[in-house]
Order: structure tokens, then C-alpha cells, then sequence
């Protein structure tokens, strides 16, 4: 049987996608994929976008409102889409990383984050959630940031 032009490019499309998901990617940028891929993973329900530029995985049958996928992908998101803007000058909230060091797995619906480079901008994210980027006028030295998981966090000794 011979498969059509749209269901190639579906193929050739999940192939690269599981090649990044295989390497552990749980969130998509629009530039990891050429646009026929990436068009076509949108269209098939494979992928879902977070914001322009920013998709996750889905399943094609997902119901309609189910927040898993978004919640498993926020904690990557969160550290691309701020390493890519602030590089390495970002880091979560004192409160949030406090509770990240206490063991804490959830995030709240609302992410703070500072940076010298914010502009105390509220981005609006899927299922409720946002992040705030706060403008703090001097940026933290290096050696009071530690990574949670893709997260920076204040080390624990610089919140308390």
C-alpha cells in the first residue's frame, strides 16, 4: 500500500520527535523541527503549543482539558524559555526555591522569577499557570545558585 505525501511527512515528523523525546526533551521548540514536521505534529494532535515559538508533546486522543501533559513539561519550559532570555541570569523566587529545597515536586500556578534583565511582565501559560519575571537591580553571584533538577534556585543558605 502506498502512503501519501501528508502521511510521510507524519512519519518522518514522529521519527524526529521521538528522537527528542529520547533525549529527554519534554518541551519543543518550533526550531528543533522543519516546518512541514512541525506543522504536521500540530495538526495530528502530537503536539500542542504552549506559546509561539514553544510546544509540548501530546497524544492525539487526549481529552479535552487534561492538564498532565502541561504540568509534566512546566519545569522544563520554565528553564528553557528563561535560559533563553536571561541566559544564565535568572533564578526562581526565594519562597519557591525554599520550598523546592524542602522536597517540594509541585509548582506553584504562578512562577516568579528574578533577573536584572525582567521587565515585570506576567506571561500566561496553559491551565491557569503564568510567569512573572521580576526586575531586581542587582544580579545574584553565581555561588549562591544551585540547579533543582532545570531549575536555578537560590542555594539553601542564601534564602534563609
Amino acid at each position: 500500500m502506498k502512503t501519501s505525501p501528508a502521511q510521510q511527512h507524519l512519519a518522518d515528523a514522529l521519527t524526529v520527535l521521538k528522537k527528542l523525546q529520547d533525549n529527554g526533551k519534554s518541551v519543543i521548540k518550533s526550531t528543533e523541527l522543519k516546518r512541514v514536521q512541525l506543522t504536521s505534529l500540530v495538526r495530528n494532535g502530537f503536539l500542542k503549543q504552549i506559546l509561539k515559538g514553544w510546544y509540548m508533546p501530546t497524544r492525539p486522543d487526549e481529552q479535552k482539558g487534561d492538564s498532565t501533559p502541561w504540568f509534566a513539561a512546566m519545569r522544563e519550559f520554565i528553564a528553557g524559555y528563561c535560559t533563553e532570555r536571561f541566559g544564565d541570569n535568572w533564578h526562581v523566587s526565594p519562597d519557591l526555591s525554599l520550598s523546592l529545597h524542602a522536597g517540594s515536586t509541585l509548582l506553584p500556578k504562578q512562577v516568579t522569577v528574578h533577573s536584572t534583565l525582567a521587565k515585570n511582565g506576567t506571561l500566561s501559560l496553559p491551565n491557569g499557570c503564568s510567569l512573572f519575571d521580576y526586575k531586581v537591580a542587582e544580579p545574584i553571584s553565581a555561588d549562591k545558585v544551585t540547579m533543582n533538577g532545570s531549575l536555578r534556585v537560590l542555594m539553601y543558605n542564601a534564602v534563609t
